[in-house]
């Protein structure tokens, strides 16, 4: 191991040993490597506020020592640092007793995404005929977009713990969510199951016009195009077509 990788993996070890190389710098090096990580922390501790709030500051300043130690930065942006803290919150077992955590994790995360993603002109959809022109082309999400599925009230628990805007969570049910950006403001969108199912088809699908045509119930398709409709307008899909335009 090379002097440099082994200060590197030392530095971002929570209680990793200091390298022989620079011993001579006696405690000069555990300062370094505390404030490396109080950096990392605050960092994710601005992306992930509400997980922060959940499990207090000192169990969120342990658990994001562990996950700097096992997925450090990898670009030097650290307002992308985090996107796989849902996935080690999901592993970590002293969160276990907060199974909704995890999923509470990829809507900031999501929001974080949203806000930095690149814009996407939407083709206009004024009138029967520009709908009718969607037919055929496929939809897909926006740039800024995440489909997030909780078995938890994800989006609840969040608005929950808003310093100026918190509402207590009154229905304990799973909540889908589509995060996107619609011009400077990154929103949480409601999705119901219905909407969901054509979602997760329509998202796969060749064409807006082949998913409506495999819908198991074809009187559902009213109900479904509107929805899709909503969600283009709002800017969380967009379609294939380009230069802002629809053939």
């Amino acid at each position: 191991m090379t002097p440099l990788k082994s200060f590197s993996i030392a530095v971002r070890t929570p209680d990793g040993v200091q390298p022989m190389f620079v011993s001579a710098a006696g405690g000069r090096f555990t300062i370094y490597q505390r404030n490396h990580v109080a950096s990392l922390t605050a960092a994710l501790a601005k992306t992930f506020p509400v997980v922060q709030r959940l499990v207090g500051e000192p169990f969120f300043a342990a658990m994001a020592a562990r996950f700097i130690f096992q997925s450090p930065p990898r670009v030097p942006m650290l307002a992308d640092y985090g996107a796989d803290l849902a996935d080690f919150i999901a592993a970590f077992e002293p969160a276990e007793s907060l199974p909704f955590l995890a999923d509470v994790a990829r809507l900031e995360y999501a929001r974080v995404r949203a806000w930095h993603a690149a814009d996407h002109a939407s083709p206009p959809l004024d009138g029967a005929d520009a709908v009718a022109a969607l037919l055929p082309h496929r939809i897909v999400l926006h740039p800024s977009a995440t489909l997030i599925q909780s078995d938890h009230p994800v989006l609840a628990i969040w608005a929950a713990n808003q310093p100026e805007t918190a509402v207590p969570v009154e229905d304990w049910q799973p909540e889908t969510a589509l995060v996107h950006r619609s011009g400077d403001v990154v929103l949480n969108t409601p999705i119901d199951a219905d909407t969901n199912t054509f979602l997760a088809a329509l998202l796969t699908a060749e064409s807006l016009e082949s998913a409506l045509l495999a819908l198991p119930d074809p009187d559902t398709a009213g109900a479904a195009l509107l929805h899709v409709l909503q969600l283009l307008q709002a800017g969380a899909l967009i379609t294939t077509c380009h230069e802002g335009t629809l053939p």
